[in-house]
Parts: C-alpha cells; structure tokens; sequence
C-alpha cells in the first residue's frame, strides 16, 4: 500500500510541475517523503520482527534439543544400573568363555567316541565307489537309450521322406505317360488323310455317300 502510494504522490507532483503549480507539487513530494519514511522504518520493523522470530525459533530449538539430552542421559544412566560395574561386565564375559570352552570339550569327547576307524574308511571308500559304477552305468544306458531313439527317429523320417519320394515320381510318371499318349494321338491325327478327319457334316455334298433307293 505504501508503495503504491510513494507512486501515486510521485505522480501527482509530476501533473502539478507540468501545471507550474509549485504549492501543490511541494505538498505532493511532502507527502511522498513521510510514505517513504513510513516505508522505510516498517521495512526495518519487519526485519527486526524476521529476526527476533529466528532468534525464538533457535531458542525452541536449542531447548528441545536439551530435552533429548536430558532424555538420553537419563536412558545411558538406567542401562548402566542394569548392566552394573566394569567388573561386573568383566565377571560375566570371563564366566561366558569358561562356558564356551567346555562346551568345545563336550564336544571333541563326543567326536572322538563317535570317530570313523580305518575299516570303516575303507567300507565308506568301496560304497562311494560302487555308486560311482552304478550311475556310470545308469547314464550309459540313458545315452545308449537316447542314441537308439534318435536313430529310430531319423529312419523314421527317412521312410516318410522316401514314402513321398516314390508317390511323387510316381505322379510324375503318370503325367509323363498321359503327356505321350496325347503326343502320340495328336501326331496320328495329323497323320491321316484330311479327308477321313473331316466330321459327316464337315464334308462336301459330293464326297458324302448317295444312299440306296
């Protein structure tokens, strides 16, 4: 609003200069300096309000960060009563590897009375050996298998393909005969006398035969 109004002042001096009213012009720029003074110091206002507002801001932050600290202190301090002192701490890691050591005892006992002797070794050498065999053999006679099928299959096709070979040349045969038989009769047509291929009605009066009286 403000600024507009600096505008509008401004103008209005500029008519009254043009008019060579100077008492006028004079009160128009007086007026244009106070909105521009009112201008200037709400400018201010505001920015001193932007910073005390930052200020309030910073301060709300700062106190809900003491809050959380406050909140973990209290937190770190709980955790500290329930887990006690270093010796504590100590006693209890101390008695953890005591624990974990006789189970590794426990457990290289049970091994060694449940260990395999050399028999055994060998038993478990000659088993994985006969298993080796057995699906060796296995996968020899699946190839065996997949081989004698693929053969059935390409003779198969090839009985097909000669099947269809033998009815083509067979058809082919057959048109080359009917191609002859109607060469050969075109040829004895043009053979004869052209009176004998001359129909009844195709002849002249005089060559067709008088009938008997």
């Amino acid at each position: 609003m403000l600024s507009r109004r600096v505008d509008e002042l401004s103008a209005v001096a500029r008519k009254c200069v043009t008019a060579k009213n100077k008492a006028a012009a004079m009160a128009a720029l007086r007026s244009k300096k106070l909105a521009e003074i009112m201008l200037t110091q709400r400018s201010e206002n505001l920015g001193k309000l932007d910073t005390i507002l930052s200020s309030i801001r910073q301060a709300a932050d700062q106190i809900e960060m003491v809050k959380v600290m406050e909140a973990s202190t209290w937190v770190l301090k709980s955790l500290h009563k329930q887990i006690g002192s270093v010796e504590k701490v100590g006693a209890v890691v101390e008695s953890m590897r005591n624990e974990m050591a006789q189970v590794d005892e426990v457990g290289q006992v049970i091994n060694e009375l449940g260990s395999v002797t050399g028999e055994d070794e060998v038993e478990v050498d000659e088993e994985f050996e006969a298993m080796e065999r057995e699906e060796a053999e296995k996968r020899t006679k699946n190839e065996e298998a997949e081989t004698a099928r693929r053969l059935a299959t390409l003779d198969e096709v090839e009985a097909r393909g000669n099947t269809v070979k033998q009815a083509a040349m067979s058809e082919r045969e057959k048109n080359v005969e009917e191609s002859t038989e109607g060469l050969k009769r075109i040829s004895l047509e043009e053979d004869r006398p052209a009176t004998e291929r001359l129909t009844e009605g195709d002849r002249c009066p005089e060559d067709r035969p008088v009938p008997a009286d």
